[in-house]
């Protein structure tokens, strides 16, 4: 006969077995706390950061464009700027752009995208883009003799911003200002040593956004002769028109060393400058605030070539060139 305390002893460790083999699993496979192990608890899988955010700008829109952050279901993407209310958009599945419309230009606008899923979700990158002002230009046509002629050089005032920009017509005869802000604007072609005339020399434009405007410029590369003791009376002309004449000095009435011609403006009313080129074509001016003008210069021996040059509109203007 077995002693009490042996047939005790042996029904607690029976009882110590079964709990444990409870805690454990009826595998025996000892996670639980009973046998030293701990809960894992939940697996938390949050989607990969979206990658290469791109911000393409059509019009006021803005198409923000990525690659797709890795185990997302979906993502969210934010587009902002200091002057607004966020925009935000979710989409689904397997799509990677948004469009966001109706925008404002001149502003800047950051477009950030995120990745989502039901364990949480990942920011990615971002990128700028402006909006910009709608533009318009103005196309130059330069008709001399009846043609349009290519190289005839034109300039363009900004009147707001007292800025100005030129360069030459092309193998057409035209050239376009593009990219210009709405506003005032003042196409000329300026005096060159081309010697053109040109009669509608001066043309105000009101830029409009998305307008193409045009100015056409005529003129001639005929030159009027200027003899010397014949005056030349009756001149006119717009603002910035330009009137070229060619003198012949051939046998001075003076030593050619020691000599000088003198070439004036006179009378008449508005303000008209007077520029003479010698020939070596050196300039020599003379830019009064009236009509009333005088250059003297050495009078050597060729063809010498007077500009008068509106400043303002001008009429009953008289051009006379001597030697002295």
């Amino acid at each position: 006969m077995k002693h009490p305390l042996s047939r005790s002893f042996a029904t607690i460790v029976a009882l110590l077995a079964s709990v444990a083999l409870s805690a454990c699993g009826s595998s025996g496979d000892c996670s639980g706390p009973l046998c030293g192990g701990g809960s894992t608890g939940p697996t938390s899988n949050p989607p990969g950061a979206p990658g290469i955010v791109t911000l393409t700008v059509d019009g006021t829109t803005i198409i923000v464009t990525w690659t797709a952050g890795s185990g997302a279901t979906s993502h969210r993407v934010n587009l902002t700027t200091p002057q607004e209310e966020a925009r935000s958009q979710t989409v689904g599945g397997t799509a990677t752009s948004a469009s966001f419309t109706g925008l404002t230009r001149t502003r800047t606008y950051t477009g950030q995208v995120f990745a989502i899923n039901s364990d949480g979700e990942t920011a990615g990158g971002s990128a700028q883009a402006l909006v910009p002002a709608i533009t318009g230009a103005i196309r130059a046509r330069a008709r001399i003799d009846g043609s349009l002629t290519e190289g005839v050089l034109i300039e363009l005032l900004d009147v707001a911003s007292d800025s100005t920009q030129s360069d030459h017509t092309d193998s057409t005869g035209i050239h376009i200002f593009r990219d210009l802000e709405p506003g005032e604007y003042e196409v000329y072609p300026p005096p060159t040593l081309d010697y053109y005339s040109i009669g509608n020399a001066s043309h105000t434009v009101d830029v409009e956004a998305g307008v193409l405007s045009d100015v056409v410029f005529s003129g001639t590369a005929a030159l009027t002769n200027l003899a010397l003791g014949t005056p030349v009376t009756g001149l006119a002309g717009f603002a910035r028109s330009s009137k070229w004449f060619v003198l012949s000095v051939t046998v001075a009435a003076v030593d050619p060393t020691t000599g000088t011609l003198v070439v004036t403006l006179s009378g008449g009313t508005g303000d008209a400058e007077l520029f003479v080129v010698d020939p070596s074509e050196n300039v020599t001016f003379s830019v009064n605030d009236d009509s009333n003008e005088n250059v003297s210069v050495g009078s050597a021996t060729g063809e010498w070539h007077v500009l008068v040059l509106g400043f303002t509109d001008f009429a009953g203007v008289t051009l006379n060139a001597v030697l002295r």
